[in-house]
């Protein structure tokens, strides 16, 4: 959308074109680098997943509460599994 190079017109003239304000252009989302943690915790969802693609959310906490994660929350080991398409937003199973 906006050249940065070689380009006749001001950065200011090609946001007024596009109509976008100019901070939009010089915005930059920040990268959100997953924790170690959370990296672990996913890795252990995947693997009782491919053990037992039945369970659901409960069942996987439970799995990895025996693994040693013992503060996880449904909320969040679903919210992992959405995130991994393991299961669907708004199914019925919480």
């Amino acid at each position: 959308m906006i050249d940065w190079t070689d380009c006749p017109l001001t950065i200011k003239r090609q946001c007024e074109h596009l109509g976008l304000a100019r901070s939009v252009a010089y915005y930059l989302s920040p990268e959100i680098q997953p924790s170690i943690e959370e990296i672990a915790i996913k890795n252990a969802i995947d693997r009782i997943h491919f053990k037992e693609p039945s369970y659901g959310v409960r069942r996987i906490k439970n799995e990895l509460r025996k693994l040693g994660f013992k503060d996880i929350g449904r909320r969040k080991i679903r919210r992992y599994m959405e995130e991994m398409d393991l299961i669907l937003w708004g199914s019925s199973q919480q």
